[in-house]
C-alpha cells in the first residue's frame, strides 16, 4: 500500500492529551477498508482513562454525538433598575452519549459573549446531563462552518488529574 492509502489524523482528543505529554499521537487508517461510520465510531469510542492517553491517573470524558441543533438569539433587560439592553447568542446541540460517557449526557450549549468579555471554564453539569462551552462571537463563523459542514458532528469535554479541563466541537468527513 502506498501512502496515498492512509489517511492520518490528528484528533483534537489526542492533541489535547499531547499538550500534557508533549508527543503528538497519529492514527493510520486504511480508507479502504474504513468507512465515515467505522471511523467516527473508533474516535468517539476512544477511552481517555487509558493510561496511554491520561497523565498521573485517570481523567474522564464525555462526548455527545450531536444529532440535532438550534441556534438560539435573545435579547433582554436585566430589571427595573438596570435598563442596558443585552443580547446573548447560544447554540444548543442535542443528541446522545457515547458508550463511555455519562448516560445523562443529552444536550450541549455553547454560549457566546462579546470578544472584550472574559469566558468561562468548559463545564459538565451532570444534573442536567449538559455540556457548557463559552466562546467569544468572532468563533462564531467557525462554529457554524463545524455545525453545516460536515456529515459528522460530536462536542466533546474532558477533565484530567493534572487540572486541565477541555471541551470542543468536532465536525469530520472522511477525506480521500
Amino acid at each position: 500500500m502506498t501512502k496515498k492509502n492512509y489517511l492520518f489524523l490528528i484528533v483534537a482528543l489526542f492533541i489535547s492529551n499531547s499538550l500534557l505529554s508533549q508527543s503528538v499521537q497519529q492514527i493510520a487508517i486504511d480508507t479502504n477498508d474504513v468507512d465515515l461510520d467505522s471511523l467516527a465510531h473508533f474516535i468517539v469510542s476512544l477511552d481517555t482513562t487509558d493510561t496511554n492517553l491520561s497523565i498521573g491517573g485517570r481523567g474522564y470524558k464525555n462526548i455527545l454525538v450531536v444529532e440535532n441543533y438550534a441556534i438560539i438569539t435573545s435579547n433582554w433587560i436585566r430589571n427595573n433598575t438596570d435598563q442596558e439592553p443585552r443580547t446573548n447568542l447560544v447554540v444548543k446541540l442535542e443528541g446522545h452519549p457515547t458508550a463511555h460517557s455519562d448516560s445523562t449526557l443529552r444536550i450541549a450549549y455553547l454560549i457566546f459573549f462579546p470578544d472584550n468579555e472574559e469566558l468561562g471554564r468548559p463545564l459538565y453539569r451532570k444534573d442536567l446531563g449538559r455540556i457548557d462551552l463559552s466562546f467569544h462571537y468572532s468563533s462564531l463563523n467557525g462554529v457554524m462552518e463545524t455545525l453545516t459542514g460536515h456529515p459528522f458532528i460530536y462536542c466533546w469535554y474532558g477533565e484530567y488529574p493534572s487540572g486541565h479541563i477541555y471541551g470542543d466541537i468536532h465536525g469530520g468527513r472522511f477525506l480521500k
